[in-house]
């Protein structure tokens, strides 16, 4: 092995590591996480995707969940595993591609921090990490167009396919704008290796289509796909965001370093909302079962004496509780960009990086542009990347930007990657440098050349400052510097230690005390209620989505459907067999936020009625929370 290719392994091993621990100590497992948990308990039960449950094409997801919970228990210390180890996959390929496209280390290194600071969900996990395996196959036949490297594609095509249809569809549009840049005007050879994919893609995928076509569900799968999601078939729009969502407010703000609280056992979400408007704390995020993260708007000592003198409060972290002093040394405030200008700001870079590059290539490849070519192969590897990125951004960035926009961090890290390389190293730099060094040896006149290489250097400053807001503006976007603050790596490795027992307890324990404990109210008081009043073989139905009562009550999902929500697998027939298996089963308990019942009836009348026809009402109410109101059927 050469030593490149140690630097380049060693750099991947650091890379894995540290994002590997970023994520697994901060276990945001949000409400979708628990579908992924819920199908994956469904299949170590004995029901599979397809032949026992409606499925929206997630299949490879769920098997991989369930593999995971086999290995590491019943819990959600599996998937924390599983779903932080391939987004520090993902990381890795992305500075691998990174670095390729740039040929600097440091420029791809920039690009990486960049891809993990947006801080995608965990549960999106196959959006970060197949983009990139998909590219590096693709780069990888492009370097050397051989039949055997373009199995490899296909491979990763069936694997996308597997994890969700839609994935596949991408990768294999965008491996067909690889196929016409490496062998057009060549109909004929694009014609066999376009056609040598397609049925590497079916004798591959031939168990996966064969299992789906026993189960009487192909149909079914592709017209879901098609039309319930596949996005690409809506209309290309980008959003009109804002910049300065508020002209008034200042450009850079102060942001006081957040101060951590361990509340007292048992303690109830409404008191301890109670508790965090009394004491003026915001922004909170729960950093382990009892212990949150917050920003503190009111410093003076009167407060933290009040803070200290709380019943409530057990525990706190980031100031001295005798002296009521933040730590010498710690800083109280931190510089930062108001969120929606960094958002706004970071979705317009985003969206504006694939037309940047076909515009850079278009001037390259006219002459305009004399910068040197990165890799070998630029022009295709670049152009399929771009493509991709486009597909991606229209198909993936859609509705709320702060959940979405980190969706797509891994190929616009690449795209970002290159064009940085190609102006800070191949371009604008390196004539700056030349016609600087050239100035002492010109002739008369040296103006000209003198105008030329301020340009030059000018235009590689703001390039530069480019760079660092953009850099920024993620940080902020991903509330980088609070996520790092929860792994405790600030504070030494026994609270990074102690960080880590806290994470594998937490995890490891799915008991519905840890999610509901004693004197919960709202949802998780009916989770409760549905444990303590149905059988071990009951099952439980809800009529929107919300996968996290069935995880943690321990009852499976019932009509073999979970996901009532925006007509997803809404057909008559997905409905009629929903119903058919709702008579077959035990479903003593119906679960309905009022809030939604319209829309359950309109989009589901089939389920409804059934429902309506076999089910009495026993309660509704808030059950003792401020939000939605439920009814108990």
């Amino acid at each position: 092995m050469s030593t490149r290719q140690l630097r380049t392994l060693a750099i991947g091993g650091v890379i894995f590591v540290a994002s590997f621990v970023f994520r697994f100590l901060n276990p945001d497992f949000e409400m979708e996480q628990f579908i992924r948990l819920v199908g994956a308990r469904q299949i170590l039960n004995g029901e599979l995707p397809d032949r026992d449950f409606l499925n929206r094409g997630y299949t490879g997801a769920y098997y991989a969940a369930a593999a995971a919970m086999a290995v590491f228990g019943d819990g959600m210390l599996g998937d924390l595993v599983l779903t932080a180890s391939f987004i520090a996959l993902g990381a890795v390929l992305t500075w691998f591609l990174a670095f390729q496209a740039s040929a600097s280390v440091v420029v791809a290194c920039i690009a990486t921090l960049m891809a993990v600071a947006y801080y995608p969900a965990l549960y999106n996990y196959p959006k970060i990490f197949l983009p990139v395996l998909g590219l590096v196959a693709v780069w990888r036949y492009l370097d050397h167009p051989g039949v055997g490297r373009l199995w490899t594609v296909a491979a990763t095509i069936v694997v996308a396919i597997v994890f969700r249809h839609d994935h596949g569809l991408y990768l294999g549009l965008a491996t067909i704008t690889a196929l016409a840049c490496a062998h057009l005007p060549d109909l004929e050879q694009f014609g066999r290796r376009a056609g040598t994919v397609l049925l590497c893609v079916l004798a591959f995928g031939s168990p996966y289509i064969a299992t789906l076509a026993v189960n009487g569900r192909l149909v079914a799968h592709v017209r879901t796909s098609l039309w319930q999601g596949g996005s690409l078939v809506e209309s290309m729009a980008v959003s009109r965001v804002p910049l300065f969502e508020n002209p008034s407010q200042p450009l850079v703000t102060q942001e006081d370093t957040p101060i951590s609280i361990r509340w007292e056992r048992d303690l109830s979400d409404e008191v301890r909302r109670d508790r965090e408007a009394l004491h003026q704390l915001t922004d909170g995020i729960a950093t382990g079962q009892r212990t949150w993260s917050y920003t503190l708007q009111d410093r003076s000592l009167d407060r933290l004496a009040a803070l200290v003198a709380d019943p409530h409060v057990e525990d706190t972290h980031g100031f001295d509780r005798s002296t009521l002093q933040f730590a010498d040394g710690s800083p109280t405030a931190a510089t930062m960009l108001p969120e929606s200008t960094a958002t706004a700001w970071l979705y317009y870079v985003t969206v504006s990086l694939p037309p940047l590059c076909f515009f850079i290539l278009l001037l390259k490849r006219l002459g305009v542009l004399s910068w040197r070519p990165a890799m070998p192969r630029e022009l295709p590897k670049m152009l399929t990347a771009a493509v991709y990125g486009l597909m991606l951004h229209q198909a993936l960035i859609r509705g709320s930007l702060d959940s979405r926009l980190a969706d797509v961090s891994s190929v616009t890290a690449v795209l970002a990657a290159w064009v940085m390389g190609q102006v800070l190293i191949h371009g604008t730099t390196r004539v700056a440098w030349a016609r600087l060094r050239a100035l002492p040896h010109a002739r008369q006149p040296r103006v000209l050349l003198m105008f030329s290489a301020l340009s030059s250097v000018g235009v590689t400053l703001l390039a530069t400052i480019l760079v660092g807001l953009t850099l920024w503006s993620t940080m902020t976007f991903g509330r980088f510097r609070d996520h790092v603050e929860r792994t405790g790596i600030r504070r030494g490795p026994s609270q990074v230690v102690a960080r880590v027992n806290e994470v594998v307890g937490d995890m490891g324990n799915a008991s519905l005390d840890w999610w509901a404990p004693e004197g919960s109210v709202g949802l998780r008081s009916l989770t409760r209620y549905v444990r303590a009043c149905t059988r071990e073989n009951d099952r439980l139905m809800l009529t929107w989505l919300e996968p996290r009562p069935y995880f943690f009550s321990g009852r499976l999902f019932s009509g073999g459907m979970f996901v009532f929500h925006q007509g997803w697998l809404s057909y008559e027939d997905d409905q009629r067999l929903t119903v058919e298996r709702l008579g077959r089963q035990s479903v003593p308990i119906v679960i309905a936020e009022v809030d939604s019942l319209d829309n359950f009836e309109d989009r589901y009348p089939i389920v409804y009625a059934h429902v309506e026809g076999h089910y009495v009402q026993a309660a509704e109410s808030t059950f003792g929370d401020s939000g939605s109101k439920y009814r108990v059927l």
